[in-house]
């Protein structure tokens, strides 16, 4: 049988080479490819900065660090007996501001001021104006001085509210300080160092409220707080004599002030605060002001930026939180390491950090002079005990020890000695400061200074 006869028409499709893709075919493809694996190194990189900030998370909670605010409102608990806080609320409510004639005239809550030199006595207007203020909020202070003995204190703050927090008993705090430095200058004036002393120890117990705080805020406020109550006492010791016993309860009272734990607390504190606006777009934009800030804020979001610069705002608390646990001579040095960061952050990643990381430069140069100021009080009453016991002061502090001094403060800004020289029969002890630099005992030197106090009389 012959074979079929084949068509002209298939025979010469099938002899003919196969058609090529055409060159946008192939870009097409190319694109497509490209796109995959984008799409595929971006949702990589999403993945990898959300694990990277609950690794971080997840170290934090390991060292028995708060990560959220609901977490530092536990962290931040009530004491279980009396709240000294309860008691210092009541005493606010009886306080009493001084009204535009006296305001004239009243040093610390008013416009006047105190000499500046301790040992010069309050012209007869400002005494008569201490003497009519405190007389007019005896019940404010008794009241105080009656929280003061309570010690543990926790003021009705609620954490939960994260960054946007209310601390509006600060400035309270801050006005029953000065309420009771002016009281102490009005006893101390009198000559009764008993009266005064007990005014400066209640005001050491206001600061005091806020010593476990978790809030940078919070620890400034503290810090002026014992500030004020320094001067209180630089102005005592040098109006009238205080006792042996009241000079030492004095002193301890400035060992306890200095708190060496309680900055590094409150950035703990401030880290699980910040870290809640990372999970809250919505805020941060209404923090920026402006509807065209939150789609901003969503679209920053969605591309993983936020998780980026959630993951640099942790590793930055993290350096601030290592720098507040070293000893204060390095937490200058440390802190600026960590602004440092921050300044070399780029122009599309950390937005929200560089917003909210606090500036702790400046409040370790506060601290810093606070120390000072606290070690140098201390030295200037060991030396003061040294007087009354021995008929003089001493010529070095290597003399205080041990019997009004277990051992020599450091100036916190060197690590080394305090200051400490007489001059013109006026004890002077002080740090050289933020700069460094030796005046002895002027220009930008800290310093406490003690004069031979004017006898009273009976």
């Amino acid at each position: 049988m012959l074979p079929a006869e084949t068509s002209p028409q298939r025979t010469a499709s099938m002899d003919a080479p196969p058609q090529r893709r055409s060159r946008w075919w192939w870009f097409g493809m190319v694109v497509f490819v490209l796109a995959l694996l984008v799409l595929g190194a971006f949702a990589a990189l999403r993945v990898g900065l959300s694990r990277g900030v609950k690794v971080r998370v997840a170290e934090i909670s390991a060292a028995g660090h708060p990560t959220t605010p609901a977490e530092v409102e536990n962290w931040h608990p009530y004491p279980v007996g009396a709240n000294a806080a309860d008691e210092y609320a009541k005493a606010f409510s009886l306080v009493s501001k001084p009204d535009a004639g006296l305001k004239a005239t009243l040093p610390l809550l008013g416009d006047a001021k105190f000499p500046a030199d301790p040992a010069d006595p309050l012209t007869a207007v400002t005494a008569k104006a201490i003497a009519s203020h405190v007389q007019a909020n005896r019940g404010g202070l008794e009241g105080l001085h009656a929280a003061a003995k309570i010690g543990d204190a926790r003021w009705p703050v609620d954490w939960t509210q994260g960054f946007s927090v209310k601390l509006g008993h600060l400035q309270y705090i801050r006005d029953a300080a000065r309420l009771l430095a002016v009281e102490a200058a009005h006893h101390g004036e009198a000559g009764n160092a008993e009266a005064a002393q007990r005014s400066i120890l209640s005001g050491m117990a206001v600061g005091r409220s806020l010593e476990t705080e978790p809030s940078i805020i919070s620890q400034l406020v503290r810090l002026a707080v014992v500030n004020i109550t320094v001067d209180a006492l630089e102005r005592l010791l040098n109006r009238t004599d205080v006792a042996q016993e009241e000079l030492g309860r004095l002193q301890a009272a400035l060992a306890d002030a200095e708190a060496p734990e309680a900055m590094r607390r409150a950035i703990v504190g401030e880290r699980a605060l910040g870290s809640s606006l990372f999970g809250d777009p919505g805020l941060v934009a209404a923090m920026g002001g402006s509807g065209a800030a939150d789609e901003g804020m969503g679209l920053y979001r969605l591309v993983g930026l936020m998780d980026y610069d959630h993951l640099l705002y942790l590793g930055l608390m993290k350096q601030y939180v290592e720098g507040a646990g070293k000893p204060f001579v390095q937490r200058p040095a440390a802190y600026r390491d960590a602004e440092g960061s921050v300044k070399d952050v780029g122009a599309f990643g950390g937005v929200v950090t560089r917003m909210i990381v606090p500036g702790l430069g400046h409040a370790a140069v506060r601290e810093g002079k606070t120390i000072a100021r606290l070690r140098a009080a201390h030295v200037a009453m060991a030396s003061e005990r040294h007087r009354l016991e021995k008929g003089q002061w001493p010529s070095d502090t290597k003399k205080l020890i041990p019997e009004f001094l277990k051992k020599v403060p450091a100036d916190p800004f060197t690590g080394k000695a305090l200051g400490f020289k007489q001059t013109k029969g006026r004890l002077i002890v002080y740090s050289v400061g933020e700069d460094k630099i030796d005046g002895g005992g002027t220009g930008d030197d800290i310093v406490f200074r003690l004069s031979r106090p004017i006898q009273h009389e009976k």
